[in-house]
């Protein structure tokens, strides 16, 4: 049963393994949108400072904002270089990911398009407008904490399903561990067996020899019966003849030449 079970388990483990690959390259991924994000975050605080200190002088204000916009225009195409990189590296995964889904039969496929309508459209397209319009700040604003809460949720899924992998893979080594000890138990019934069956062919070679041997004493036993009817016989014959009483030792003795007691023996 184990070894029927070990293809699919090791397939289960490989799926496994595959998920949780992705999972962490998505993660690296989102952080580093969140990392751009944040950027921007300060930003536009910088920028919001600026809008609130309307008591400042024209000349200071404008240089200031001059120097501001400058930053902003130098962070805004190190983010589109940061988010173009990002969003190849999510395209890539994606693409690995919704493959292996639909190898597998139909599984529910992550939208690319999706993600690239939250970080192309709603991120550069803002951005965009920042650098040409500084009211538009606050509106962008909202839709990067609109956009962090949904990076939180998917991060939030993400270390769930992470997760629940772990608790699979962990589950996967306890049965192979058990296995593992089935076997370890078999190989011992395996060696007490064979130390039994060679227990029992001894105890066979014995009873083979003893029943040999007995069969030796029966026949020993079987002549020596049939020789002391022979010399009762002989003995009976020679009183009827002679009519002088005898007894059995002398007749056993002058028949085999021997001395009464070693007859006797």
């Amino acid at each position: 049963k184990a070894a029927l079970c070990e293809p699919a388990r090791n397939s289960k483990n490989l799926q496994a393994t595959e998920q949780i690959e992705f999972e962490l390259e998505s993660r690296k991924a989102i952080e580093a949108l969140e990392h751009v994000v944040e950027e921007q975050k300060e930003k536009i605080e910088e920028l919001q400072m600026w809008k609130e200190s309307v008591g400042m002088p024209a000349l200071e204000k404008a240089s200031r904002l001059e120097v501001l916009l400058r930053m902003a225009q130098e962070e805004t195409a190190a983010m589109e270089r940061e988010l173009a990189d990002s969003l190849h590296q999510v395209e890539r995964y994606l693409y690995v990911y919704n493959r292996r889904e639909k190898k597998k039969g139909g599984g529910k496929r992550t939208s690319l398009g999706r993600i690239r309508h939250l970080i192309k459209k709603k991120i550069w397209e803002e951005i965009a407008m920042a650098n040409e319009n500084v009211t538009g700040v606050n509106d962008m604003f909202d839709e990067n904490v609109r956009l962090i809460d949904e990076m939180v949720l998917l991060r939030k899924q993400s270390v769930a399903d992470e997760s629940e992998l772990a608790k699979e893979i962990q589950r996967n080594k306890q049965l192979e561990f058990e296995v593992t000890q089935l076997h370890q138990i078999n190989d011992k019934h395996k060696e007490q067996f064979s130390k039994l069956q060679e227990r029992l062919q001894l105890l066979a070679n014995a009873n083979k020899e003893t029943k040999e041997e007995n069969q030796h004493l029966k026949q020993q036993y079987e002549d020596m019966l049939r020789k002391q009817a022979e010399l009762i016989a002989k003995f009976e014959m020679n009183q009827h003849d002679n009519n002088v009483p005898q007894s059995i030792e002398s007749v056993i003795a002058k028949d085999t030449h021997l001395d009464l007691n070693t007859a006797i023996g």
